[in-house]
């Protein structure tokens, strides 16, 4: 499973944290995250990236955080 992880900003411990809150996950899953930050995924979508582009037609949120 590829999970696209969007962030506001990179810090330093993100994949750290990742790992933690998705142990339980990779018992029964075989899983590869890809980080990124919002500014960059739009400047990739801007760009027309395929890669992009394939994640936002095939893909599903499984979980989102909305801001106020």
């Amino acid at each position: 499973m590829d999970l696209l992880i969007i962030v506001s900003e990179r810090k330093k411990d993100d994949f750290e944290k990742i790992y933690e809150q998705l142990f339980e996950i990779s018992l029964e899953y075989e899983w590869s995250p890809f980080l990124i930050t919002e500014e960059h995924l739009n400047e990739l979508k801007n760009e027309d990236n395929e890669f992009v582009s394939d994640i936002i037609r095939e893909g599903s949120v499984i979980w989102s955080k909305k801001t106020c």
